[in-house]
């Protein structure tokens, strides 16, 4: 797909070089927190040609722009750009209390103001439209860098004035229900001009920033709303363009996944049955038992750099599985310490009680999703519905929990009879459905497997037994399927001597 004029100023709203030396990279802390830069990644070009957007837009049909405000890096973005007002209200301070003599040196000694000048002038130029070419013309007059700093030097700036312009401005473009932070940003600004106090002055300028960014998000996020169809048409296209590219550059190996691709090939031809499958789908049929071999939690396979995108999905699908396997261990612990009656016979409501319980333990977890090395919570658990169920209390006294975590433990390990039994199960199970979903999502449209993968998940069906994984098969299927359709032609099934170089 060939990306669309992103161009939306004129000459007129761009700073000139002069200007643009204060946005320079050579001063990044004068920067504000927000500046064209940090939202190049909102550009329709860039968003165009995201790698990682364009696939996972085909797995979230409400994929968007939005700030990150959790963990580590956020947490230390966050005090970076408290830092930074703080120093502005320092450098507003120090202007404000200057004598007559430091006034022909002003200038020099507000960096920070006159770079927010030059983002103000630049972002606000990529948000109205060029056909608006009177609106540009007028914010390149208002906004003339060397005149407001002079302006200030001499405090004859309007600054009120000057806020309620650009407000009026940008209520042209943004959503009315915006409105009110924008009249909330000039009256922080008005009441610190009146009452002395740079702080609510500078809030105002924060509030502003801070609705340049919504609005830019805003805008984005329209665009891929628009563009998600067209975006996901071309998917294929665009990926093996990107893939070929990676390879060429030595950025991702193919001969590695395609070596993947036929030792698996060969290891489950003898395995699986395939009398069910027609011979054109066998290829397919292999490569998801392949695939279903990378989730299982047992895996040591490395993943090839053909999912190099998908590896947080492969790896959500790992530690759903897990959790699944995990409560059927906790539950075959408890058929040991309680004489259960005949499966099938046993009160429905028992078991999905008892999974249930174990999952909101599961949940819970903070610390990951290994409890082989500690299983006193999941233990105190079984020991509850073994004692709720066989009436014999003694279970639930330390002896009998000591004895039920010392069962937990080891039936948890992977390498244990217990786990092996349950994973090789579920991995036939899942194979078993996910191919039945993959071979739909290859016959229909690429746009009609995407809509078809977000319908959300409505959980087991009632009576599918206890191994049993209608959703996990979904998502995974929809992965299988776009990858395919993606790499097939391109790694899978092409001769081995053109895999070595598909550049070729």
């Amino acid at each position: 797909m060939s990306a669309p004029d992103c161009t939306l100023t004129v000459q007129k709203a761009l700073p000139s070089p002069a200007e643009l030396a204060f946005a320079s990279d050579e001063s990044p802390n004068f920067a504000p927190p927000v500046t064209a830069c940090t939202l190049r990644e909102l550009e329709i070009a860039r968003i165009i040609n995201n790698p990682r957007l364009r696939h996972d837009i085909n797995f979230d049909a409400n994929l968007h722009f939005r700030p990150r405000t959790d963990g580590e890096r956020a947490q230390l973005k966050q005090a970076q750009i408290d830092t930074y007002w703080s120093e502005l209200c320092d450098e507003l301070k120090n202007l404000s209390m200057a004598d007559e003599v430091m006034r022909p040196e002003r200038c020099l000694r507000l960096p920070r103001t006159a770079r927010l000048f030059v983002e103000i002038r630049t972002v606000l130029g990529t948000l109205v439209p060029d056909r608006d070419r009177q609106v540009l013309e007028i914010l390149g007059d208002i906004l003339h860098i060397p005149l407001l700093l002079q302006q200030m030097d001499k405090r004859t700036l309007d600054c009120t004035g000057l806020a309620r312009f650009l407000a009026r401005v940008l209520k042209i473009y943004c959503a009315p229900m915006r409105d009110a932070w924008l009249d909330e940003m000039v009256d922080h600004i008005r009441r610190g001009l009146d009452t002395q106090m740079i702080e609510s002055v500078v809030e105002g300028i924060r509030m502003l920033f801070g609705f340049l960014e919504a609005m830019k998000l805003d805008v984005a996020n329209h665009q891929i709303r628009n563009l998600r169809v067209l975006l996901i048409e071309d998917t294929v296209n665009f990926e093996q363009r990107y893939f070929l590219r990676s390879v060429s550059e030595g950025r991702l190996e193919a001969r590695l996944a395609r070596h993947w691709f036929d030792l698996h090939q060969e290891y489950y031809h003898s395995l699986v049955d395939l009398r069910e499958v027609p011979p054109s789908d066998r290829s397919v049929a292999l490569f998801v038992r392949g695939l279903v071999a990378l989730i299982m939690p047992s895996s040591g396979c490395p993943i090839p750099d053909t999912f190099h995108l998908d590896l947080d999905r492969l790896e959500g699908l790992t530690m759903e599985l897990q959790e699944h396997l995990t409560v059927e261990v906790c539950f075959e612990v408890l058929e040991h310490f309680v004489e259960l009656r005949p499966k099938g016979e046993q009160p429905r409501h028992l078991e999905d009680d008892f999974r249930k319980a174990v999952s909101s333990v599961l949940d819970s977890d903070m610390d990951g999703s290994d409890w082989s090395g500690r299983p006193d919570r999941l233990a105190l658990e079984i020991g509850r519905h073994a004692e709720k169920i066989s009436g014999r209390p003694e279970v639930l006294d330390k002896k009998g929990v000591d004895s039920i975590a010392a069962s937990v433990s080891r039936a948890l390990l992977v390498q244990s009879e217990t786990w092996q039994h349950l994973e090789e199960m579920a991995a036939e199970e899942i194979w078993a459905q996910t191919l039945t979903h993959t071979l739909y999502h290859l016959r229909v449209p690429i746009t009609a497997s995407a809509e078809a993968a977000n319908v959300q998940d409505a959980g087991p069906e009632p009576n599918s037994g206890r191994l049993s994984f209608p959703g996990l098969s979904r998502k995974l299927a929809h992965l299988a399927a776009l990858h395919w359709r993606v790499f097939g032609p391109l790694v899978y099934l092409q001769p081995e001597d053109n895999c070595q170089d598909p550049c070729t």
